[in-house]
């Protein structure tokens, strides 16, 4: 019977092709009688490394779905293009805030699967987000160092984008008297001091008012 060379190999190489139902992994080269038929499955979606999946797209120069079948007249290359995407974690620590993953609100941490090479924009909140009567949660950072609450990034890989917040509690001073003051809160606006710092106030003493005179006893 004449023989013709087949080679059969995907984009990225090294992935998993089945050829009449025996897994392949390419690019492989393989002997067919001429006129015979063939079954050729692009096995989608595959995981060689860690975090990272491959996903079919389509044949070159064939069908856009997974199976192939392919009649052998002549040496031909059957090639599959997958595109590669990546499993992103995106969260926040401590965990309660909402962040933003393309215009969509997650409460929750959680993980993505982003084509390489495409932009995304994260929004970790420009305004403190409240945790409860007097908490809230203020943003302080991303953890890979980025300091603006809202950003873009591009997949390139495997990874994590954590928005780092700090709890705050409000403190509230009651007095008729002695204009009293917050001293080196995190927020002047409202009194508000990071949670397990100490928080200073002062008054004035004695205070002056239309009756007499108003002196801090405790």
């Amino acid at each position: 019977a004449l023989q013709s060379q087949v080679t059969i190999q995907t984009t990225p190489i090294d992935l998993q092709v089945t050829v009449d139902g025996a897994p392949t992994t390419t690019p492989a080269s393989i002997w067919f009688d001429e006129g015979s038929a063939h079954t050729l499955l692009a096995v989608t979606p595959q995981t060689p490394p860690p975090d990272t999946l491959y996903v079919f797209v389509t044949w070159t120069n064939g069908p856009t779905t997974p199976q192939y079948a392919a009649v052998v007249s002549g040496p031909a290359i059957y090639e599959a293009n997958y595109r590669v995407q990546f499993r992103v974690s995106v969260g926040a620590s401590p965990s309660g805030p909402t962040i933003w993953g393309d215009g969509i609100p997650y409460t929750t941490a959680t993980d993505f699967w982003w084509d390489e090479g495409s932009p995304h924009t994260l929004d970790a909140g420009g305004i403190p987000q409240p945790a409860g009567t007097g908490t809230r949660y203020a943003f302080d950072r991303w953890s890979d160092g980025g300091t603006g609450a809202s950003r873009t990034v591009t997949a390139a890989g495997p990874g994590a984008f954590t928005a780092e917040y700090t709890l705050q509690h409000q403190l509230t001073i009651d007095s008729a008297f002695g204009n009293p003051v917050c001293v080196d809160p995190a927020d002047p606006d409202g009194c508000w001091y990071d949670a397990d710092s100490n928080a200073r106030v002062s008054v004035t003493s004695p205070f002056l008012a239309a009756d007499g005179r108003y002196v801090l006893t405790d």
